[in-house]
């Protein structure tokens, strides 16, 4: 099996005109992948546990505010290595 380890863009726009409006993973197949998103305050906002679940710039369905959130990803590829990403990734709309 041919994998890549996991990359992630620098932003995204949540505005509903159905281009990059969810932020994702990118790369894999992935056997485990655990994406989160922090807020300003450093707040978890955001976890998802695959990658067809990315995060669509919302908390508890309320948009969030234009910005730059913090992210963290954990993922496993399928040769068992693991791979750790942490970085800042900006809302615009």
């Amino acid at each position: 099996i041919i994998s890549s380890p996991p990359v992630v863009p620098s932003g995204f726009s949540p505005n509903g005109n159905s281009e990059n409006d969810v932020f994702y993973v990118l790369g894999g197949p992935f056997v485990e992948l655990e994406l989160r998103i922090y807020n300003k305050w450093g707040e978890l906002i955001h976890v998802s546990y695959t990658q067809a679940e990315g995060w669509d710039g919302t908390r508890d369905n309320i948009p969030q505010p234009v910005g730059v959130y913090a992210y963290t990803v954990h993922a496993v590829t399928p040769d068992l290595k693991e791979h750790y990403l942490e970085g800042k990734v900006t809302l615009v709309r």
